[in-house]
């Protein structure tokens, strides 16, 4: 009897079933339709694009071999700053030719009666004449005086030495 019961359990669940999906009892998702006009206009504006950024200069020197390495950028006029973004170096001794000697980087505001050394850094020259010394640093923001102008240069230099330096930034009003 119990394989009857199996049996009969068995035939009258397939039976509801089928009852069921043919009258449309079973539980059904249905995708949304199109959003309404009212709907759509709650949904959030797309951002505001972002403001153009600030123009770039910059400012290389890359003398011959045995001359200074230096750049100057120039008052930008009443109310102007300048923004130093970036600031690159190089050194290294003429081929073959030995340096031996360090050389500091000056970074400075140059003002009436004297100057301002917002930062210095010091790249050695190898004795052997190969290799060299390199700075590169960026994202440094620094702000000049207003109406001033600012210095990148080498502190020294030697008859065998190539210097480069590099400087990259905007102006602010």
């Amino acid at each position: 009897m119990p394989k009857k019961a199996v049996s009969l359990f068995t035939l009258l669940t397939l039976i509801a079933c089928l009852l069921s999906y043919k009258l449309g009892s079973m539980p059904v998702a249905f995708a949304k339709s199109h959003p309404a006009q009212q709907e759509a206009a709650t949904e959030p504006a797309a951002p505001p694009p972002l403001p153009a950024p600030p123009a770039e200069w910059v400012v290389f020197s890359a003398p011959a071999v045995g001359s200074l390495a230096a750049v100057v950028k120039s008052a930008g006029g009443a109310g102007v700053q300048h923004v130093a973004d970036c600031v690159s170096a190089s050194i290294t001794a003429a081929s073959g030719a030995g340096g031996g000697a360090a050389h500091a980087i000056l970074f400075d505001l140059p003002a009436t009666g004297g100057s301002q050394v917002l930062a210095d850094w010091v790249l050695p020259v190898p004795a052997s004449g190969s290799g060299g010394g390199s700075l590169n640093l960026c994202g440094i923001s620094i702000v000049g005086t207003s109406n001033g102008r600012m210095e990148l240069q080498f502190d020294a230099s030697g008859s065998t030495i190539i210097e480069t330096v590099d400087l990259i930034g905007h102006d602010a009003t």
